[in-house]
């Protein structure tokens, strides 16, 4: 059966014309979140914003959609924090987000920064689907909307994408992708490329026992006892994920690495939590 010249002229224009259009996707399937838990504020997450033409904002935020997405292979906790004071102090004064943060509890700026520096931050698999930006007026702002859903995405067209300025200051924010492509389809994060498994309670006995050892010959191994905290919050997180109760004795023996464990433990019932809330806000 053949078919008509015109219909075929008018299917190779329509998917032509989905060739040409492009939304800009600010997450990737299988890039990874890092947050930590306050016990007044609740679940806390590293963000990177980029203000145009104005220095990258390394900060904190409370909104799981601001979460920045890291790449599984750079993921730098200790560089982000140092940047973290940089972008968030001034004259020696927390600001930016270490302030407005504070705004609405009674944590007072200086123990928000104190806690930012001392808590067990937890690098996971970002559990929400990718984000794409809803509306595009001329820039994007912290407050700018995104959308899990790829058809209620903003439209770029190919041929506006080189030659309007505006939209070079907004690819920091994301990736231009076609809507006609398997790029722009949503892929749950649990079908990326699965992550090297790690004993983490083993490790946090390993890391803590080397930090005990450095300080009983006279050295204070900060890297090592980071490390132990940061594998105990992940053991926790990783035990709620499981709905396991029982805690390794790696970990119960020390009641530091045991507060870490509950960090991480509490981190990701929260996320869950509000994970269930924006499905049921959709």
């Amino acid at each position: 059966m053949s078919v008509p010249a015109d219909l075929a002229q008018n299917n190779e224009e329509t998917m032509q014309a989905a060739l040409d259009v492009f939304v800009l996707r600010k997450a990737a399937a299988g890039s990874h979140i890092v947050g930590s838990y306050h016990r007044v504020i609740g679940p806390v997450f590293l963000n990177v914003f980029h203000p145009p033409g104005r220095a990258t904002h390394y900060g904190l935020t409370l909104d799981l959609k601001q979460a920045h997405r890291f790449e599984s292979d750079a993921v730098d906790i200790d560089s982000f924090l140092a940047t973290l004071g940089e972008s968030n102090h001034e004259s020696g004064v927390p600001t930016g987000d270490l302030a407005s943060l504070c705004n609405n509890s009674s944590v007072t700026r200086g123990a928000l920064a104190e806690w930012a520096r001392a808590t067990p931050w937890i690098k996971v698999f970002a559990p929400a689907p990718p984000l794409y930006l809803r509306a595009f007026e001329a820039g994007i702002e912290r407050s700018s909307p995104w959308t899990q859903d790829v058809s209620q995405a903003h439209r770029f067209s190919a041929r506006e994408i080189p030659l309007e300025p505006s939209l070079r200051r907004i690819e920091p924010h994301g990736r231009f992708v076609s809507l006609a492509a398997d790029l722009a389809t949503v892929t749950p994060a649990s079908n990326a490329a699965p992550q090297r498994w790690v004993n983490y309670p083993l490790e946090a006995d390993l890391a803590w026992s080397t930090w005990q050892l450095s300080v009983r010959y006279g050295f204070d191994d900060v890297g090592a006892r980071r490390a132990a905290h940061r594998h105990a919050a992940a053991a926790g997180w990783e035990s709620a994920a499981a709905g396991v109760n029982e805690i390794s004795g790696h970990i119960a023996r020390s009641p530091e690495l045991r507060q870490s464990f509950e960090t991480g433990r509490a981190l990701c019932y929260s996320t869950n939590h509000l994970i269930k809330n924006a499905r049921g806000n959709c």
